[in-house]
């Protein structure tokens, strides 16, 4: 992909040969990364239907899904618990969970509510064990799920995980640099779907393309940031 890319730029803007680093090129490589699975996955604006909008979305990014993640919750009050999120979390599809009351165990699906919502304290919007529905919502230690009558002993998440960092480590002086603050070694292709490369790269070619025309001191800043 380095070199694809060092190939659209160069023929973008055919009256110069920028002598990309292979740490620019992976820098910019793993911005257009996220840039496509953020939109891919969560935009802003399409109804926030996220990922499952449709089936191209879905073999977009089939290969940072993780399904049924086990998780083991912990009491956050007398009538709710928290689980932590994944140390490989992006971004959240589904949850279901264990839930149990008296002697009765059944699965519950998890609905998010939004955090100025007065969802327990009115009976129609209140969590339900008869109903399997779980309300659930996010603050800074994970996720928060209320449960005002019942337990929850297990949630099981459906999530998109971050991708391993793209680089190219092994061509670079001593074949080692950081990259966002992480030590790299050897090299690693992208881990997400062949047929998503050539986007990818157009979108790591149009951000080389706009930082040098607009800055040409502004490739050499962010990398040096970076390191």
């Amino acid at each position: 992909m380095q070199y694809e890319v060092k190939q659209r730029v160069n023929k973008v803007d055919s009256l110069q040969d920028y002598n990309l680093r292979i740490p620019e090129l992976d820098l910019y490589l793993n911005q257009a990364h996220m840039i496509f699975i953020k939109e891919t996955a969560m935009p802003r604006f399409f109804n926030n239907r996220g990922v499952d909008r449709n089936q191209r979305s879905i073999d977009d990014l089939r290969t940072l899904i993780i399904e049924k993640h086990p998780i083991t919750p912990a009491s956050f009050d007398v009538e709710s618990y928290k689980v932590a999120l994944p140390t490989d979390y992006l971004f959240h599809i589904s949850s279901t969970a264990e839930i149990v009351k008296g002697d009765c165990t059944k699965k519950g699906d998890l609905f998010p509510v939004q955090h100025d919502d007065l969802h327990e304290s009115n009976s129609l919007f209140t969590s339900s064990f008869e109903w399997g529905e779980i309300n659930y919502r996010f603050f800074d230690g994970g996720i928060r799920m209320f449960a005002p009558d019942f337990q929850i002993t297990k949630v099981y998440m459906d999530y998109i995980r971050k991708p391993a960092l793209v680089h190219n480590a092994k061509d670079y002086i001593d074949g080692t640099y950081k990259l966002f603050g992480t030590p790299l070694s050897g090299s690693q292709d992208s881990e997400l779907p062949e047929h998503t490369h050539p986007e990818i790269v157009d979108i790591a070619a149009k951000l080389i393309i706009e930082d040098l025309l607009s800055d040409p001191n502004l490739r050499i800043n962010k990398i040096m940031n970076q390191n």
